[in-house]
């Protein structure tokens, strides 16, 4: 399985990025599936990719909705470790 991560999209809006849900499937469909089981899929158009090797998410930000000020959370504690993974 891989980690997929989905970021949601409504074009009409001024900032047309609703969100992003982060969860743990074999494929791009199984994702928006399991999106939707876990409640963190608000709709709109969506983009999904695999996360880089190595990128596991603190548990608290998989299969949710996650919002602007929790995306700069998570990349406040995740970019430092990829960094360090890239080295």
């Amino acid at each position: 399985m891989d980690i997929w991560i989905l970021t949601f999209f409504d074009k009409a809006k001024a900032m047309p990025c609703i969100g992003i849900c982060i969860v743990k499937v074999e494929d791009f469909l199984s994702a928006v599936h399991k999106s939707h089981q876990e409640g963190c899929n608000p709709g709109g158009e969506v983009l999904g990719e695999i996360a880089m090797h190595g990128y596991v998410p603190p548990s608290e930000f998989m299969n949710v909705l996650i919002d602007e000020d929790m995306a700069e959370r998570l990349d406040a504690i995740m970019d430092p470790i990829m960094e360090k993974a890239l080295h």
